[in-house]
């Protein structure tokens, strides 16, 4: 049975691809109910949004606006111009901060914005009051080589057929590996690319580990966080056996409101645990409006969804939003 929880994040992505998402995340114990906003691509303005009814959660009839925008890589995008036109067709200008941060006051919901760019970016029909965009683009230069930190899971005794899955992070890096098909008794080796960010300057800074292992039976897991030192662009770091500690695991049914997505583009969503040092481990995704997943009971852990919609390949760019024809 599924666990409503109060949506405490909003994630909307929009590229020019044709790609539209969000996520969702939900304190410790609940579970989050996700919504996918209506796409719109293309380089026309952004046009006045018509009155629409919001949820509870939503910008107040007008209010201050939060703006995040990063780019493909995770990196803030600085000095880019955003309008805003809200329910009224007033227009609200501003630029991106050196954290990707644009703050605009009196906006009412619901609202457009459009991001200057090649081609700019324009998202419909928001009505949230803090909102965290992805543009489709990449800085050109290349990015510090990954830290590999090498690390050795014993999969407790009794499990059946499972799977391992190793997750790091710090503070300009993450990085994520998994090993499927794994036994009870089984030494599991895994390799994780640490992976930093374009922006990152320093030689080194202190990383966590986190490892998870499943039986795919459901019902137990077992989890480590360990102290992965410090790591630097380039080296290779053998952390050795980890010790494991038991942990339950509870059955959760996560929601995805797709319908304001065209029935003709195809969605899918995944489910994860996130962590307040940004870490984040992938439970599984799948298609579809619902999803079950048995969900560990790890302290302190978050559980996060990421839902996305695209378009069907070779068609042409929608201009579209859920409250207007």
């Amino acid at each position: 049975m599924s666990r409503r929880a109060s949506r405490s994040s909003l994630l909307a992505v929009l590229t020019a691809s044709g790609l539209v998402s969000s996520s969702g995340c939900a304190p410790p114990g609940g579970a989050p109910v996700v919504e996918v906003p209506a796409p719109s691509v293309g380089t026309a303005p952004a046009r006045p949004a018509a009155p629409a009814s919001s949820p509870s959660s939503a910008l107040p009839a007008s209010g201050a606006l939060v703006l995040g925008i990063r780019d493909a890589d995770g990196e803030p995008v600085v000095g880019r111009e955003v309008r805003v036109v809200d329910g009224r067709g007033a227009v609200r200008i501003g630029a991106t901060d050196e954290e990707g941060g644009v703050f605009l006051e009196d906006v009412r919901s619901p609202f457009d914005v459009l991001v200057e760019g090649a081609p700019p970016t324009a998202v419909m029909g928001l009505t949230r009051g803090s909102v965290a965009l992805v543009l489709d683009e990449r800085d050109p230069s290349p990015p510090p080589p990954p830290e590999r930190l090498r690390v050795a899971v014993l999969v407790p005794e009794g499990f059946g057929v499972a799977d391992v899955r190793a997750a790091s992070s710090s503070l300009h890096g993450r990085g994520a590996a998994v090993q499927t098909g794994a036994t009870g008794g089984d030494v599991v080796m895994l390799e994780v690319e640490h992976a930093f960010m374009r922006a990152w300057t320093s030689p080194r800074e202190r990383a966590r580990l986190r490892v998870l292992v499943r039986d795919a039976r459901g019902g137990v897991a077992a989890y480590a966080e360990v102290d992965a030192g410090e790591v630097a662009a380039g080296d290779v770091r053998d952390l050795g056996t980890v010790g494991l500690t038991s942990i339950a695991m509870r059955p959760e049914t996560v929601e995805v409101n797709a319908s304001r997505i065209p029935p003709a583009w195809s969605r899918g969503a995944a489910v994860e645990l996130a962590f307040d040092d940004g870490a984040r481990v992938e439970l599984g995704e799948g298609e579809g409006e619902v999803l079950g997943v048995d969900v560990p009971a790890w302290p302190g852990a978050r559980l996060c969804v990421r839902a996305w919609a695209e378009r069907p390949a070779g068609t042409g760019p929608d201009l579209h939003a859920g409250a207007r024809p």
